[in-house]
Formats: structure tokens, C-alpha cells, sequence
């Protein structure tokens, strides 16, 4: 018995298997096969420096023994007002014209912790304090490392300042004024810029 059809047939499954691998060809090049595309990675990324930031504030924002105020709160009372960049070995002071003089470089517990952490995993930071002032709000650098990256991450605390904690002289070294006649001298917020370099 002979099949006038099997050429036909035999074409037909040519073309049905042809279709049937442009199609996976096609599902192949647009489907990403990599787990760690460009994005991804960025926001896998992003998560570890929100994390890192975030257990950075934990340990600084709370008091080694009770009733003593915290390593980030005394830090930040403590600060003389001058913005700081480290030079590879320590923070020093920003366009400072005496470089003989001991008040030179900064060190405090967040410098402390920021030269542990950050500086040995190439991570950049910038340390930026927000306060209140009678026009509005007011920002001053006391870490600042450049102009961050499109992929940083920002991580904040608020800090209670009140009169009985501030020493004289604070607010003309700082720029942080007393905002209240009360108890209450001024609300800040502590933010922590990340990238990576």
C-alpha cells in the first residue's frame, strides 16, 4: 500500500517543528535567565546598605547603661559644628587652614563605628543633621563624603535635645537654636547617606 500523502505529512511536521522552535527561541531572548540583572542587583544592593544603616542607628540610639543618653545623642551634643571628610586615614575638617592644630580631626563614637564599617567594604557616607530654626528647617553636614549616587539609601533618627543637656556656646558653633521657651531646645534629625563608590 502506497501513501500519495507521507511527502505532505513530512512537510507539514517540518514546518509544526520549525514554528514550534522559533517560539522557545522567542520566549528564551525575552525571558531574563540571570537572577541578577542590573535592577536586581541595585536593590539587593540598596537592601543590604538600608539594613546595615539601620543596625548602625540601633547600637548608636540606644544608651550603654540606663539613664545615661545615648552614644548618637551625646555625639551629636558634642559636635562643634565643622563639617568632616575622611582622607583615607582619619575624619578631618573639612577646608581646615591649620592642620597643626589637635581639633584637626573628628573622632566620636559614629566616626568611630563609620571607619569600622564602612570605610573597609568601600561603602560612602555622608552624615547630615536637620534641625528646627524660627524660618523653618536647616541642614548642616557632619560627615560629608560628595554628592551621593542614584542608588543611595538614607536612614534617620530623631533626637530629643533638651536645655538642661545643651553646654554655652552650642548654638553659635552649631547653628542649632533653642526653639522652645520651655524645657524642649530642639528636635534634630540625624540622617545617614550610603552608596556604594
Amino acid at each position: 500500500m502506497v501513501d500519495d500523502r507521507a511527502q505532505m505529512q513530512t512537510l507539514e511536521s517540518l514546518i509544526a517543528s520549525s514554528i514550534i522552535v522559533m517560539v522557545m527561541v522567542f520566549t528564551i531572548d525575552a525571558t531574563t535567565l540571570t537572577p541578577l540583572t542590573s535592577s536586581t542587583a541595585n536593590v539587593h544592593v540598596e537592601a543590604e546598605l538600608m539594613a546595615l544603616g539601620q543596625d548602625i542607628f540601633s547600637v548608636l540610639d540606644y544608651p550603654v547603661n540606663p539613664g545615661e543618653i545615648s552614644p548618637l545623642k551625646s555625639d551629636i551634643l558634642g559636635w562643634n559644628g565643622n563639617t568632616t571628610v575622611w582622607n583615607g586615614s582619619a575624619y578631618n575638617i573639612l577646608n581646615y587652614t591649620n592642620p597643626g592644630d589637635v581639633n584637626y580631626s573628628m573622632s566620636n563614637n559614629v566616626t568611630g563605628l563609620t571607619s569600622r564599617i564602612f570605610v573597609p567594604r568601600g561603602i560612602a557616607h555622608n552624615l547630615q543633621v536637620t534641625y528646627i530654626f524660627q524660618g523653618g528647617t536647616s541642614t548642616k553636614a557632619i560627615i560629608w563624603n560628595g554628592d551621593p549616587s542614584n542608588n543611595a539609601i538614607v536612614v534617620s533618627r530623631k533626637i530629643v535635645i533638651h536645655d538642661s543637656e545643651v553646654s554655652s556656646g552650642y548654638s553659635s558653633r552649631t547653628g542649632i537654636q533653642d526653639v522652645d521657651a520651655s524645657v524642649l531646645y530642639n528636635v534634630v534629625e540625624v540622617r545617614l547617606v550610603l552608596w556604594r563608590m
